[in-house]
């Protein structure tokens, strides 16, 4: 399942930028839905047209027209087993809009693939992938209308899993990070760091998604072991310089740093208790803040 969704994030981008391909997904994902389509053979015609220029409206540039025969030919490219074949022959080049749709046209994706667009939910999660990695910020303009919350499903996903624990044929080995564990805490944590309370969206560097126990030691990407933290306080959190008590509330190191008083002077978040999600399953684990803090609490006393 991840290596499916890697793949939906890492789309070639035209020209270095325009985000066809994304789109491409995105509008073929509701087509999929919109035709209930149960085979593997997905019309090319202007209802999927009529898609993909809501989201080139909706997520990119309404004031310039979207080219949609660009991803319908080149997504082939991008390890999905995307295929377009024109009168049943394979389309080899870029052919017009009012071609493809004049001609049968019928795209595909590897079995694999579509298998796994079978369901709903993760058709949803190709969506959340999609929009983190190529629209961040846009979410509520796609899942707003949803009558359902992804947050159980995505908890199923992303918790208790671990990396894959690769070797390098170099001479370095080590747990693979990926994108899918900053994703889902950006969204647990409605890109809020937990401690400042700052809440940016997009989030882009200056939130970040902090493992509370060694992701090089362990490869536990389960939201237990993580927690949003603006840069400034990750650091910090990953120095001992602050942790978090046994009722979530922020410690204060002062034994292994110095600041100086100021508006926005770390010892100010001392006592406050920490931005938690609204799902107690998603919580820091105590067992592995206990952990930090006699790492690091205890050094100093």
């Amino acid at each position: 399942m991840k290596q499916i969704l890697d793949r939906f994030q890492n789309l070639g981008r035209f020209q270095g930028s325009a985000p066809h391909k994304p789109l491409l997904v995105l509008a073929v994902l509701d087509w999929i839905e919109e035709l209930r389509l149960e085979r593997n053979e997905i019309p090319i015609d202007t209802g999927l047209y009529d898609l993909f220029d809501q989201y080139w409206n909706k997520l990119y540039n309404p004031t310039k027209a979207g080219k949609i025969h660009y991803p319908i030919r080149y997504l082939q490219s991008d390890g999905l087993g995307w295929k377009v074949l024109v009168n049943g022959k394979l389309l080899t080049e870029e052919k017009s809009k009012s071609y493809l749709r004049k001609n049968k046209s019928i795209a595909s994706f590897d079995e694999i693939v579509w298998a796994f667009l079978q369901s709903p939910e993760n058709r949803d999660l190709v969506r959340l992938a999609i929009l983190n990695t190529y629209f961040p910020g846009k979410r509520q303009d796609v899942f707003s209308g949803k009558p359902y919350s992804l947050a159980e499903y995505e908890y199923e996903f992303f918790e208790e899993r671990q990396a894959p624990y690769k070797t390098t044929t170099i001479t370095k080995s080590g747990f693979v990070r990926d994108a899918s564990f900053r994703i889902f805490l950006m969204e647990a944590y409605d890109t809020t760091c937990a401690m400042s309370r700052l809440h940016v969206n997009p989030p882009w560097e200056i939130l970040q998604a902090c493992h509370i126990d060694k992701f090089s030691k362990t490869g536990n990407n389960s939201a237990s072991n993580g927690i949003v933290l603006c840069a400034n306080l990750h650091a910090a959190f990953d120095r001992g310089y602050v942790g978090i008590g046994e009722d979530y509330e922020i410690m204060v190191n002062d034994e292994l740093f110095e600041e100086r008083p100021s508006a926005y002077s770390i010892d100010k978040l001392r006592g406050e208790k920490i931005w938690l999600p609204s799902k107690e399953n998603l919580w820091p684990s105590q067992e592995l803040l206990a952990k930090h803090r006699d790492a690091h609490f205890k050094k100093a006393r």
